[in-house]
């Protein structure tokens, strides 16, 4: 069964006539975060798949993704040499493209729920992931685009810098434990910023 989630009636409308489809509604906005953990705990399938409504799968794409991986090292690709779709293991994922075991997903706990509309949830997904023994792969002959607006179709009360800023300063105080300073060094702001406990 696929979710979808909407803030406008009509908006889920055509997406009804689909086979597998149910359109979830808030009774109130409760921006990404939670909106995502409802879409998991109401799916039935043992593979959850996040895909924000700006990503697109596709046969193909020349885009520039502003979201940016490093590229493998000399070694690595040496490594890889015969196996160019093999899943490539990394530290941090993209938060719009997802694919997780549902029972993993819920072992972990989900999404902080406690982080505001956008921003961060990446982050601390990934590192709740790899901190309670699990990993994570980029997919490399997956065909996702993950296409960016030039502005967010929906506000922020507290202003979308200070909304990202709660979000990472809250994963940082977490997840990071000492490592936290490399953080507040590059974000010295963000020591101001109320983060809920």
């Amino acid at each position: 069964m696929f979710l979808f989630f909407f803030t406008i009636a009509a908006d889920g409308e055509l997406l009804l006539g689909l086979p597998k489809v149910q359109v979830l509604r808030n009774d109130k906005r409760e921006g990404l975060i939670r909106s995502r953990v409802k879409g998991a705990n109401a799916a039935s399938s043992e593979i959850l798949t996040f895909l924000d409504s700006h990503c697109e799968c596709n046969l193909g794409f020349d885009w520039s993704l502003h979201f940016k991986w490093d590229n493998l090292t000399p070694k690595e690709k040496k490594a890889r040499k015969g196996t160019p779709i093999a899943p490539i293991r990394t530290p941090m994922i993209a938060g719009g493209l997802f694919v997780v075991d549902k029972a993993w997903f819920e072992k972990l706990g989900q999404y902080d729920v406690m982080m505001d509309i956008w921003g961060g949830e990446n982050f601390e997904i990934s590192f709740r992931t790899w901190q309670c023994g699990g990993s994570m792969e980029i997919i490399p002959c997956s065909r996702v685009g993950h296409v960016f607006r030039k502005r967010h179709p929906y506000s922020f009360p507290d202003g979308n810098a200070n909304t990202y800023m709660k979000n990472t300063r809250r994963t940082a105080e977490v997840w990071m434990d000492e490592y936290k300073r490399f953080y507040y060094a590059a974000r010295p702001m963000a020591r101001s910023a109320n983060y809920g406990r």
